[in-house]
């Protein structure tokens, strides 16, 4: 089953910050989250918000490499992705 993602305003404005083409990347990531979300993500601890689900991955660019955490949980009515923060790290 394929979800769709709803990306809130702070995640919104997590990928603004990004060069376009990491911030393509991600949506593309995110594109595949939607179609395999508990293959590809796991259940929130600390340091990130509890009752969530997080999604990892690493994406190289032009010789910098980006961590990605992306925090989101099911909607309610079982076919959404509530995508609420986008965290980064560069190296």
């Amino acid at each position: 089953m394929s979800y769709d993602a709803d990306i809130g305003p702070e995640a919104a404005q997590d990928l603004a910050r990004l060069p376009l083409p990491v911030a393509e990347h991600v949506e593309r990531c995110i594109g595949d989250l939607c179609n395999r979300p508990t293959e590809l993500s796991r259940r929130s601890r600390f340091p990130f918000i509890q009752n969530a689900q997080l999604f990892s991955f690493v994406h190289d660019f032009e010789g910098t490499r980006y961590w990605f955490n992306i925090l989101f949980q099911y909607g309610q009515d079982e076919q959404t992705l509530h995508i609420f923060h986008i965290a980064v790290q560069r190296g």
